[in-house]
């Protein structure tokens, strides 16, 4: 029975020009330093005058970040790679500060039709923002699965080695098994050596040599949906005042309809 693989494999050969490719494409622009401070600047000038007016400017000031490509995300404590998926939730909580300010600066002049776009707005959020939850839920849910499974499958030590470097100067690795070299590379410099009883060992599975498992790099996953688990309960506890009013209104105009 084939193996599913939803975490990476090792190569026996690196294809040089396909990792020149994606360090080309990066996606997002570069915001220079300069533009934060006077946006920064022209947000505290405009909040001392018209409050309102410099809320969409602070929405953003939170996009931004979410297509600058030029600085280093960290997740959980670790550096992770600077693309549009991880940028992805300072750019939504931009995009909703922007509306709420707009509303907001409708608000001083036509109260309906600002109170109308807020509610579409809140609505919006509150959709997105579940969705994004729960999502991540199963994300990390299933990559969980497959580390434990791999972990489980990977039994046979084998020491490795730094082979090279990648064209964005990520370290590539290398190991030996029954005569074939096999390669793979340490994105996010979480690589380090293994208390496996030996120094530099990674784990691979005898039955797929091109599957691996290392603490550092698989062995987080399961860290962070703990981690995320525990902040969903901490935000429900400390928000329960509200949707707890909520629900006992529901709960007292259900009964008096009975």
């Amino acid at each position: 029975m084939k193996k599913i693989n939803i975490l990476p494999l090792v190569e026996k050969e690196v294809d040089y020009s396909l990792l020149i490719t994606q360090v080309r494409k990066g996606g997002g622009i570069a915001v220079s330093m300069l533009v934060y401070i006077i946006l920064f600047a022209v947000i505290c000038v405009i909040g001392l005058i018209k409050p309102l007016l410099s809320l969409p400017l602070v929405g953003i000031l939170f996009i931004l970040p979410g297509i600058d490509n030029s600085g280093t995300i960290y997740q959980n404590g670790r550096a992770v790679e600077n693309n549009a998926k991880n940028r992805l939730p300072l750019l939504i909580i931009g995009i909703f500060v922007t509306l709420f300010g707009i509303c907001g600066s409708l608000s001083m002049y036509d109260k309906s039709i600002a109170g109308f776009a807020a509610k579409i707005v809140l609505a919006l959020m509150i959709v997105t923002i579940a969705s994004i939850t729960i999502g991540r839920l199963i994300y990390l849910i299933v990559l969980s699965a497959a580390a434990l499974g791999r972990k489980n499958s990977c039994t046979c030590p084998v020491p490795y080695e730094h082979d090279d470097y990648a064209p964005d100067g990520t370290n590539i690795y290398k190991y030996y098994y029954e005569g074939e070299c096999y390669h793979f590379m340490d994105h996010d410099g979480s690589i380090f050596a293994e208390s496996t009883g030996l120094d530099n060992t990674i784990m691979i599975d005898p039955d797929s040599p091109e599957r691996y498992y290392l603490k550092s790099v698989f062995g987080h996953y399961c860290k962070s949906l703990w981690q995320f688990i525990v902040k969903l309960i901490m935000i429900v506890l400390f928000t329960s005042p509200v949707w707890g009013a909520f629900l006992l209104k529901f709960i007292l105009g259900r009964g008096r309809q009975w």
